[in-house]
């Protein structure tokens, strides 16, 4: 790690602990599933698995509804203090399966060691790392809310986005198979 040459990779449990400033805490896995049953399934389904759930959310009111409503659930949160720590340290590259801001947020809120670069597509990875100085590629696995509409990135979020996951990510999840060959991946995600 001292060398920089260590991937982190973030999980959904990284997000645990943040807050909003009104003190409401993150949901996370089983309570986004319960917030989605009650929003679009009557309450209903809670004995479901997340991508049940929002696959039947999807059937119900449509994706671009069902993306609207998690990108609400999810922003707003203050980043955590492991958030503002991630900065400290040099990596090689970042991956995430969060949809949410709050590793973007830590970076913006600290003096970090590298310009963190959020990447959630195949095309213009060399381009856009190349456009900052001191890079740090951030793999967004599953995508991100700050690009909710765009049809060619979708959450990977229901059943049929996760049959379909490597549609425009190919080379995002391959950066990982790649580095995971060769560096020590630091994974944080769970609790």
């Amino acid at each position: 790690m001292k060398r920089g040459e260590a991937v982190l990779f973030l999980g959904a449990g990284a997000s645990f602990g943040a807050k909003r400033r009104d003190g409401e805490v993150m949901p996370l896995g089983n309570s986004l599933r319960d917030l989605i049953c009650d929003r679009f399934l009557a309450g209903t389904c809670k004995d479901r698995s997340l991508d049940e759930v929002a696959s039947l959310a999807e059937t119900t009111a449509g994706r671009a509804e069902l993306d609207q409503f998690v990108a609400n659930a999810v922003k707003g949160f203050e980043p955590t203090p492991a958030h503002l720590l991630l900065p400290k340290f040099r990596w090689k590259a970042v991956f995430g399966t969060n949809y949410d801001l709050l590793v973007e947020a830590g970076w913006a809120a600290t003096s970090p060691l590298q310009t963190l670069k959020p990447i959630f597509r195949d095309t213009g990875i060399e381009r856009d790392l190349a456009a900052v100085v001191d890079p740090l590629p951030y793999y967004k696995l599953h995508g991100t809310i700050d690009h909710l509409h765009d049809p060619t990135i979708p959450l990977i979020l229901t059943q049929d986005s996760y049959l379909t996951y490597r549609q425009n990510r190919k080379r995002l999840f391959g950066r990982f198979e790649d580095l995971a060959r060769e560096m020590p991946v630091v994974f944080v995600g769970t609790r």
